[in-house]
């Protein structure tokens, strides 16, 4: 017969629940002395106990496992995120549950459905934009069943923490170094602003900062593609006219796939970068390194953000612990009455903004006089 928690608890003397929360992690918070947690600890490991998860969840109705859900894994920069996610996870004793919503059948909310199912308190999301339709689901779901997230790269009507990259000062960043080389007519490309996704957030911030030096940013200086373009329309064909004389001195491409094509279409069409036209990324991909001439692009140090929202969730988990676990030493009758869950609608001032940093390569050089 295997053993149980209430062996270890009768060869150390303690009771069940003094020895379950020590196991657990959370014996400082449930306010059991160092002398018992050693005991207990070390009569657990005499006797060759080994906690059971699973059991932790359905019985207690906590798991240390937490919920990642992605759209696309294939994304480097989201490669870069469950890097941090899974670090941070392992530096606390958190193990990861990751989904892609792209490698199943299930929608978005029958995956949310599974990780409720598994007693999975806290859950991740990266990469959802506007078009998903989950914040009011995941707005009902979270209030009732006191699930925990955070995001990161999604939509900001999803609600929760949100914890992204500061896009914003990225393009302004990226705009200021082009003004500063000389450039004024500096174009955009990337995908036409909705929601308040991120196409947005960097579009915004290469308006805002033409503003600010006063220059022009009008519709001629924009042209929108996908996250990923067509061959084929990577610049404006209007700019491309009348021999590439309405093409901007610069151009600041929303990501970089789409400098790495931008810089094909101008060679083929003649111009070179940057001697002709400088050009600009976003996010920093291993892509733009090796792209000819290698790319200028903005860092957004994804690795820190997934490590950042780990841990931000675990801290917003331990928490709702230590508040039961103060319930329970004020007595059976506080032990019975659970916090109210915290709320979890959106609001501007939940969102967690992380530097980024602008990397000069060889794409971006004075314009010719």
């Amino acid at each position: 017969m295997a053993l149980t928690i209430y062996d270890v608890a009768k060869e150390a003397g303690y009771s069940h629940t003094a020895v379950s929360a020590t196991l657990n992690g959370r014996g400082d918070k449930a306010g059991i002395g160092q002398v018992a947690q050693r005991k207990i600890i070390e009569v657990a490991s005499r006797l060759g106990y080994r906690r059971n998860a699973l059991a932790s969840a359905l019985f207690g109705g906590e798991n240390r496992v937490l919920g990642v859900m992605i759209s696309e894994p294939d994304k480097q920069w989201v490669g870069q995120i469950v890097r941090g996610a899974l670090a941070a996870a392992s530096d606390r004793d958190y193990l990861l549950k990751i989904v892609s919503s792209a490698d199943t059948p299930r929608p978005v909310e029958g995956i949310l459905d599974v990780f409720l199912e598994q007693r999975i308190s806290g859950v991740f999301l990266a990469d959802f934009e506007p078009g998903y339709k989950i914040p009011e689901l995941v707005a009902s779901d979270a209030g009732r069943r006191r699930l925990r997230l955070v995001n990161c790269n999604s939509d900001l009507l999803i609600p929760g923490r949100h914890i992204n990259p500061d896009d914003e000062d990225g393009t302004r960043q990226a705009v200021h170094h082009l003004v500063e080389l000389g450039h004024k007519r500096i174009g955009y490309i990337g995908p036409r602003p909705i929601g308040e996704g991120r196409a947005t957030v960097r579009w915004r911030g290469y308006h805002a900062t033409m503003t600010q030096h006063g220059l022009e940013a009008s519709e001629e200086l924009e042209h929108f593609v996908g996250w990923v373009p067509n061959r084929g329309d990577s610049i404006k064909a209007e700019w491309l006219a009348n021999g590439a004389k309405r093409m901007p001195t610069a151009v600041l491409c929303a990501n970089d796939q789409i400098a790495a094509r931008v810089i094909r279409q101008c060679r083929r069409n003649g111009l070179e970068v940057p001697a002709d036209v400088s050009v600009i990324g976003f996010s920093d991909e291993l892509l733009g390194r090796y792209v000819d001439p290698p790319l200028t692009s903005i860092n957004q140090r994804f690795v820190d953000v997934g490590r950042r929202a780990i841990n931000l969730l675990i801290d917003e988990l331990e928490a709702d612990v230590a508040l039961l676990a103060e319930a329970a030493r004020d007595g059976e009758a506080g032990a019975k009455k659970k916090p109210k869950p915290r709320d979890v609608t959106i609001d501007v001032s939940e969102q967690i903004l992380m530097p980024v940093r602008l990397i000069v390569r060889e794409s971006t050089a004075a314009p010719r006089s």
